[in-house]
């Protein structure tokens, strides 16, 4: 049959709403299956001074580094309180035109944030310890801490920005809870005594109830943040770097993630896997994507350079990145722009292409 025989047959009429029926169907499942390849994201730790000139000015050239490194979502610090809008929005236009996400982070429990001019005003704010020293963080329990955190996230909201990402959204290290007057007589209330009095052990089920408290303080303050983030802008997403361990996090500093994603309260999680070892990288990140299940999306925390306990050079972060695309992670995220060399760079560049291969050809050797 020639071509233009074949374009003049004709479709018996009560057979055309099942053709009609059958073209959408072929054609929404070719779109399905667009869409179930994985985007594999790649983000980046950031404060204001890396990705500006000597003028202040946004730079295009680390910009436009970054993007063709592969990496397409930044993290920008931003101290509490935040007043530089100027420079956020034009960092968000910026970015958007490379079709990079920026999501603004901000600190609560954080020493280096607060500790300046906010606790100069507010002294009454800041973490009290249990010998009754001054601490330079936020009392994460306080209502008026609380309010002060709520009022700044609604002013991120009403920018043009992709999300609002919580680093330090917890107590610090080692049970640094709050033992100021106004917090230990809020327990009392509740509980019938002081923390203060209590045996600092678990064998002390009110010793337990004051570590759950602050817990529940923290996860009590996300859910707000979610609140004001969404009721301003409904598509924003919420991200939190955490702690690897939800169980040990929760007890140490009342970080208890595990309850943020079983309730919905993060769009994303990150949890900082800042380790060389990766075996020990892969189980914590097989136990954060259990947790999240299809509830959040997970990018592994990943550390860059050798400082403290941690020696992660490009071949290890290369491993960890392999690691993380295998067991279908949504992505990673590098700590921190101040250490992402050119090393970093080139064997990241190995990561987009595997990632690649694997959504083109579904095979996932090297």
């Amino acid at each position: 049959m020639k071509p233009d025989q074949a374009s003049k047959i004709s479709v018996p009429k009560f057979f055309r709403p099942l053709l009609a029926i059958l073209v959408i169907t072929l054609s929404s499942i070719s779109l399905a299956g667009r869409d179930a390849v994985k985007r594999f994201d790649k983000g980046l730790w950031i404060w204001k001074e890396l990705v500006c000139d000597k003028q202040g000015n946004v730079s295009d050239t680390v910009l436009n580094g970054y993007k063709k490194a592969g990496i397409n979502v930044l993290f920008l610090n931003c101290g509490l309180p935040y007043d530089d809008w100027e420079f956020l929005d034009r960092l968000v236009s910026e970015c958007h035109r490379l079709d990079i996400e920026l999501h603004p982070y901000i600190s609560p429990g954080g020493s280096n944030n607060p500790a300046g001019a906010l606790l100069t005003l507010h002294p009454e704010w800041a973490v009290t310890n249990i010998d009754g020293r001054k601490r330079a963080n936020l009392n994460l329990a306080d209502r008026e801490v609380k309010d002060f955190i709520i009022k700044q996230v609604s002013e991120f909201a009403g920018h043009n920005i992709d999300g609002l990402h919580l680093d330090y959204i917890r107590f610090d290290l080692n049970q640094n809870f709050s033992y100021d007057s106004l917090t230990c007589s809020a327990f009392r209330q509740e509980f019938g005594v002081s923390p203060l009095e209590l045996d600092k052990d678990c064998g002390d089920p009110l010793w337990c109830k004051w570590i759950r408290w602050n817990a529940d303080h923290v996860t009590g303050l996300v859910r707000e943040i979610r609140t004001a983030l969404k009721t301003g802008n409904s598509r924003l997403i919420l991200s939190a770097a955490v702690f690897p361990d939800p169980g040990v996090a929760e007890v140490m500093i009342g970080q208890d993630w595990e309850a943020w994603v079983r309730e919905g309260l993060l769009d994303l999680v990150c949890p900082m896997l800042y380790i060389e070892n990766n075996n020990v990288f892969t189980e914590d990140l097989l136990r954060a994507l259990h947790i999240a299940g299809n509830r959040t999306r997970v990018y592994a925390g990943i550390w860059l350079g050798n400082r403290y306990h941690r020696d992660v050079d490009p071949e290890i972060m290369l491993e960890h990145c392999l690691t993380a695309l295998r067991n279908k992670a949504d992505g990673v995220s590098f700590w921190s722009g101040s250490s992402f060399t050119d090393e970093y760079r080139t064997l990241l560049g190995r990561v987009n292409s595997y990632g690649a291969k694997i959504n083109s050809t579904g095979n996932e050797e090297e």
